[in-house]
C-alpha cells in the first residue's frame, strides 16, 4: 500500500498536467505541502518544482503557476521566506525563465541555472553555493546582486549576457570561476571580491566601467583579450598570483592605484607594458617565496606612469 506522501505526490503530479491554471497552481501548493510533512521527499518535490519552471504545461507556464513555483523556492531555501529552511538542495533551473527571483541567502547545495533567461530584479545576495555554480549562457535582462555570496564549489558564466548592472560585491569564489566571452552591459561591481582559485576572464566585454577597488587575486587569473571599453578600476586590488591581462584594450583609463602613507598613489603593477593604444601586453607579475620574480611573456621590467 502507498504511503500517503506518495499518494499526495501522485496526485499532484497529475494535476500538474490539468488544463486550468489555477488547478496547477493547486499542485504545486500541494508538492510544497509532501515537503513540509517529510523531509526526505523535499529534493524530490523541489526536482518536479524545478521541471515545472523549466517546461510548463507543453511548453508555456503562465505568470500566476510561475509566481506560485519560484515563491515556493524562496520559501524554503531563503531564510527570509515565509516557510521552514530545507537544507542539501540542488536546483536544476536550465532554460527557465525567471522572474524577479529572490533567494537572499539562500544555502544551495548545486545549481543548474544554464541558459537562464532573468527578467525583473534578481536577488542572489549573501548565497551560498555548496558545490557547482553553472550560469553558462544565461541572460540576465535586469539587474542582479550576488553581493556577499560564496561559491565553495566551481562557479561558470561562460557567455553570460549582463544587460543591466551587476554586482559581486564581497562575493568570494572558493574554487575555480570562469566568466569567459561574458559581456557587461551596464556598469559590473566586483569590489572587495576575493578569487581563491583558478579565475578566468578570457574574452569578457565590459561596455561601461569595470570596478574591481580592493579585490584579492590569491591564484592566477586570466584576463585575456578582455575589452575594457571605458574605465577599468583595480585600485587597492591585491595580486598574490601571475595576472594576465595580454592583449587587453582599454577604452579610456586603468587604474591600479595603491595606498601610500594614508595617500593613494597612480602607480602600474611591476610587468606591465604598453605595447600600443589601448593595449596591454602581459602580467602581473608573483613574487615567489624563494625571492625570484616570475613573469608571462614580456622581457625587462617596466614600472608604468600614473594610468593607461
Amino acid at each position: 500500500m502507498q504511503d500517503t506522501s506518495e499518494m499526495r505526490f501522485i496526485d499532484a503530479l497529475i494535476q500538474l498536467n490539468h488544463e486550468n491554471a489555477n488547478v496547477r497552481a493547486g499542485a504545486l501548493s500541494l508538492l510544497e505541502r509532501v515537503g513540509e510533512t517529510t523531509a526526505e521527499w523535499r529534493q524530490r518535490v523541489i526536482d518536479r518544482i524545478c521541471h515545472y519552471l523549466r517546461h510548463g504545461h507543453h511548453g508555456h507556464i503562465d505568470d500566476e503557476t510561475r509566481k506560485v513555483a519560484q515563491k515556493i523556492l524562496t520559501d524554503h531555501l531563503s531564510p527570509y521566506g515565509e516557510g521552514s529552511l530545507w537544507s542539501g538542495i540542488r536546483l536544476d533551473l536550465a532554460g527557465a525563465h525567471l522572474v524577479s527571483l529572490d533567494l537572499t541567502k539562500a544555502d544551495i547545495m548545486a545549481a543548474d541555472f544554464t541558459g537562464c533567461r532573468f527578467t525583473g530584479a534578481t536577488h542572489f545576495n549573501g548565497v551560498g553555493f555548496g558545490d557547482n555554480a553553472m550560469f553558462d549562457g544565461s541572460t540576465f535582462d535586469d539587474g542582479v546582486d550576488f553581493h556577499g555570496a560564496k561559491f565553495e564549489g566551481p562557479a561558470s558564466f561562460q557567455r553570460c549576457s549582463f544587460q543591466d548592472h551587476v554586482s559581486f560585491s564581497h562575493t568570494r569564489f572558493q574554487s575555480m570561476t570562469d566568466f569567459s566571452d561574458s559581456v557587461f552591459s551596464c556598469i559590473a561591481g566586483f569590489s572587495s571580491t576575493a578569487f581563491d582559485n583558478l579565475t578566468v576572464f578570457i574574452g569578457a566585454v565590459f561596455k561601461k566601467d569595470a570596478l574591481f577597488p580592493g579585490v584579492q587575486v590569491r591564484n592566477d587569473a586570466i584576463f585575456t583579450d578582455v575589452r575594457f571599453e571605458t574605465e577599468a578600476c583595480f585600485e587597492l586590488a591585491k595580486f598574490d598570483a601571475v595576472v594576465d591581462f595580454g592583449n587587453c584594450h582599454v577604452g579610456i583609463d586603468m587604474d591600479f592605484s595603491v595606498e601610500l602613507n594614508g595617500l593613494y598613489s597612480p602607480t602600474l603593477p611591476p610587468g606591465f607594458r604598453l605595447v600600443r593604444k589601448g593595449f596591454l601586453e602581459v602580467a602581473v607579475v608573483k613574487e615567489r617565496r624563494r625571492g625570484r620574480t616570475e613573469r608571462i611573456g614580456s622581457s625587462g621590467r617596466t614600472r608604468g606612469g600614473p594610468h593607461i
